[in-house]
């Protein structure tokens, strides 16, 4: 990585090299540059300028121009240059195009307008280039193909002089995404490549690299590109650690990317945060930086001189903001900065050629809009002191707390393992459940077996598939990827140019129908299973393209889909089960008129090689697949009425070994040991029942005026509601029911906590009698957790010695003292006894084992990595 020196000297022309040019002009004391560098008020003020007396809601566009002059387009297409010499704004012309959705300064000073509409109305294809000398506007060649509606995009101008768009566009309700060039020289434009995501914002470093970024209003995920115009790679990056949208968004002098703040939530909500960010390019990492000092999203920045960074305005919690923050990276620190005049709607800062900084927006005084604005001129002798940093050479850092780790393969003396981590102050998270532990950030990293140097290979969340040699496949962000290892990014697999399905007879001729739009496009896939060679995923119809798909498979390598059955699943990327050499999902019924309470669906099963194919039954709502057994309503049995009923069966994934269960039509299942617990739909009774049926024991029998519904089951007690009255509306209250002993107690539902969880390599455990917490130490029963770690385990009653060998490790736990290996300790938690049941402290009894202990307070839970 160049020093910053390096990048100040390679700044040419621009706004660095024109600062450094002032400083050379007005020397200064050394008190005196160290004081503008190190006080974020010797920056400067902010003084306004003339208002732009418009009443237009808000500004499309503002760009610097050269001669210390600022363009704005407004979006009825009016055209005004700031002068900054003058000090006053002037009306400089009208643009042809309609809402041109980006703007970009060519080389010669003229401006490219692209992605408008013509008065014709015929689509927004439309760009035209303005020249700001004669206030001349000149229409170009359109885009490529047809933008119903005004796309969402970014444009910057390469070094080259050419033009980098990437964006996306809505088509017939589904978003389409576009990367092009634009020659003005040939006046040409050129797909860059063809996408499937595009991220929202586009922002270029000192080097030349260009960082698409951030999720837009309808994206509940967020990664992008990194183009490098040298080399004409277009690099998928790793996903953002968080949904975070709408940030500030400035090049480091380091060649590294900050995204301050923006908003942390999904859908439409705009939730302020302080959260920062910044994206290492030369490790396609994710890092997170110190918090902001105020909430605030839609806000803009910009690179000082001296390396630093200004943030301005922006939403806050309590609306527009006024104020402004530097962030220092080699300080990893944000300091306030000098006060905006003007709260604005939409906040515009632009670097004008004389190096001062230019903030343009539109303003909402309470009775009108109008166009506001204001100068920083800033101190020429902060370059004389930079700010020395280089993000890119910090050691890897896993942010959070390790919950589970998985060893992929060995390779060349390195370690590949998954890595899970857990992280307090981040709310969403990317899993859970019995088979994989809740995280909110997920690695790859390799460690060396010799050195122990420990890198990143993936920052984010991932799939690992197989290695070739040296080549590793994976999916990341639900593309099929390949890369070399030691390499940083990976290349995208992607759908042959071409693929023709000759015979007529051929169910794929339909299934495949969309395939052409599919074609050179990477490979995007959903639901997921990998048997060593093929991917099973879905294909979606060209009928129904969100709602259905069908089941396909695709090599690791990639090539085209292979269609394994034309039996339309009702879901595209729905929950395809996989058992027993069997593919299984829900199709439509021929008798299902639509859905209701009563809808019908077919269990269809199809080979993984698709020779063979069959429909199992017509059920009731969805299936559950338990010990490689499916559980259903059978619909066949049906009553009438607008609770949906039907008996419960199990059979084998073929359909053989077909058994009724219950005649009450059950909800969801829970497995609990060798037993399901479930309540009935029609009568509201708890049951519970060995899974092949053999036992059952009614918990609780509902009636027509008093029903009973679940609200947790653990594998020592269920939680329950119970409902009375006529129309079964009056709540009267919540209780426990112990599964030992059948005993019952009344808790209060609104301060119900659920039990400590514990997970072993990402799986949780079930215990009888559920963890708890003595001296702050959590406390579980004794032969579980033992057997779990792979310890044999003896109590001897009349002692009360308990012993455990696992390998070469044993443990002798007599009262307050342990034997480990022989070696007598003091346990500051001694084994209690509670409800007939021995429980140990489980922190101590997995590390003397040899496994890793994290507990995570906000989860009640306790995760234990055990390499084999």
């Amino acid at each position: 990585m160049n020093s910053m020196r390096c990048r100040l000297k390679k700044a040419g022309t621009g706004l660095l090299a024109f600062v450094l040019a002032l400083t050379i002009l007005l020397p200064a004391s050394t008190a005196e540059v160290k004081a503008a560098s190190s006080n974020p008020a010797k920056i400067g003020n902010f003084q306004p300028i003339p208002k732009l007396e418009i009443d237009y809601y808000s500004l499309l566009h503002v760009l610097a121009l050269h001669d210390q002059q600022v363009m704005a387009v407004t979006y009825d297409g009016d055209i005004w240059i700031y002068d900054g010499r003058s000090n006053s704004w002037t009306k400089s012309g009208q643009s042809p195009i309609q809402l041109p959705a980006a703007a970009a300064l060519l080389k010669d000073g003229r401006v490219l307008l692209i992605g408008g509409e013509e008065e014709s109305g015929s689509g927004y294809n439309a760009a035209v280039i303005y020249d700001p000398k004669t206030g001349n506007s000149q229409l170009v060649s359109k885009l490529p193909g047809y933008i119903l509606n005004r796309p969402t995009a970014q444009a910057v101008t390469m070094e080259d002089g050419n033009v980098l768009l990437m964006g996306s566009y809505t088509l017939y309700g589904q978003l389409q995404h576009i990367a092009y060039t634009y020659d003005p020289e040939a006046d040409e434009w050129q797909e860059l490549d063809k996408m499937v995501y595009t991220a929202n914002e586009l922002v270029q470093n000192a080097d030349g690299l260009i960082l698409n970024y951030g999720g837009g209003l309808r994206d509940y995920f967020a990664h992008g590109h990194l183009y490098d115009p040298a080399s004409g790679e277009l690099k998928t990056i790793s996903s953002q650690p968080y949904l975070l949208r709408f940030s500030a968004a400035a090049p480091l002098a380091d060649g590294s990317f900050l995204l301050a703040g923006g908003s942390q939530s999904a859908g439409g909500t705009i939730l302020p945060s302080v959260t920062s960010l910044v994206f290492l390019p030369e490790r396609n990492e994710w890092r997170r930086i110190a918090p902001m000092r105020e909430a605030r999203a839609y806000a803009d920045a910009v690179l000082l001189p001296d390396g630093r960074v200004l943030a301005a305005g922006g939403i806050g919690v309590q609306g527009r903001l006024k104020t402004t923050e530097i962030y220092h990276p080699a300080a990893d620190r944000w300091d306030a900065g000098p006060m905006l005049h003007y709260a604005y709607e939409q906040i515009h800062m632009v670097q004008m050629s004389n190096g001062d900084l230019a903030v343009i927006g539109s303003v909402w005084d309470g009775e009108r809009q109008f166009i506001a604005g204001e100068i920083l001129r800033l101190d020429p002798r902060l370059a004389a002191n930079p700010v020395h940093y280089d993000l890119n050479a910090l050691p890897a850092e896993l942010r959070g707390t390790l919950v589970m780790r998985r060893t992929l393969f060995e390779h060349d003396g390195w370690i590949y393992q998954s890595q899970y981590m857990y992280e307090e102050d981040v709310n969403s998270e990317f899993g859970g459940g019995t088979d994989a532990a809740s995280y909110t950030r997920m690695y790859m990293t390799r460690r060396h077996q010799t050195t122990g140097v420990t890198e990143i290979v993936i920052d984010g969340r991932h799939r690992f598939l197989r290695t070739d040699g040296d080549v590793m496949y994976y999916i990341q962000d639900s593309y099929l990827k390949k890369m070399k290892l030691g390499e940083r990014y990976g290349e995208l697999l992607r759908f042959p140019r071409t693929f023709r399905v000759e015979d007529p007879r051929d169910p794929r001729r339909y299934v495949l129908n969309s395939y052409d739009q599919r074609a050179e496009r990477p490979i995007n896939l959903g639901a997921q299973y990998f048997d060593g060679e093929y991917i099973y995923t879905w294909w979606p119809s060209a009928i129904d393209y969100n709602e259905a798909g069908y089941p396909v498979r695709i090599h690791y390598t990639g090539g085209p889909p292979e269609v394994l059955s034309d039996v339309r699943g009702t879901e595209y990327r729905g929950d395809m089960q996989i058992v027993d050499g069997w593919i299984l999902y829900l199709a439509n019924s021929s008798e299902d008129q639509g859905w209701n309470w009563n809808s019908t669906s077919v269990i269809h099963a199809v080979r993984l090689d698709g020779s063979e194919e069959r429909d199992l039954a017509v059920i009731r709502g969805d299936f559950q697949v338990i010990d490689n057994r499916i559980y259903y309503r059978n619909a066949e049995d049906l009553t009438s009425g607008i609770i949906p009923t039907g008996k419960l069966y199990a059979m084998n994934a073929d359909g053989s070994n077909k058994v009724m269960l219950s005649a009450e039509s059950s909800g969801e299942l829970h497995v609990v040991g060798d037993d399901l617990i479930f309540e009935t739909f029609d009568t509201g009774t708890i049951i519970r029942m060995s899974k092949d049926g053999t036992k059952k024991q009614v918990l609780l029998q509902g009636t027509e005026h008093k029903q009973y519904h679940l609200y947790e089951v653990t594998p020592s007690y269920i939680v329950y509601n119970v409902y009375t009255g006529e129309y079964l509306d009056q709540f009267q209250g919540t209780y426990k029911m112990y599964l030992s002993t059948m005993r019952t107690e009344k808790i209060d539902h609104l301060n119900y906590e659920s039990p400590i969880r514990v997970y072993l390599n990402g799986r949780q455990l079930a215990f009888p009698q559920d963890p708890v917490t003595r001296n702050q130490r959590v406390l579980v029963p004794m032969r579980v957790i033992f057997e779990a770690l792979g310890a044999k385990v003896n109590w001897d009653p009349a002692s009360g010695d308990i012993t455990a060998v696992r390998g070469t490790d044993s443990i002798l736990i007599r009262g307050e003292t342990v034997y480990l290996n022989g070696e007598r300790m003091m346990l500051d938690q001694p084994p209690i006894f509670l409800n007939q049941t021995t429980l140990v402290p489980i922190r101590f009894i997995s590390q003397a084992l040899g496994a890793e202990v994290t507990w995570v307070g906000r989860e009640k839970s306790v995760y234990i990595i055990l390499e084999p």
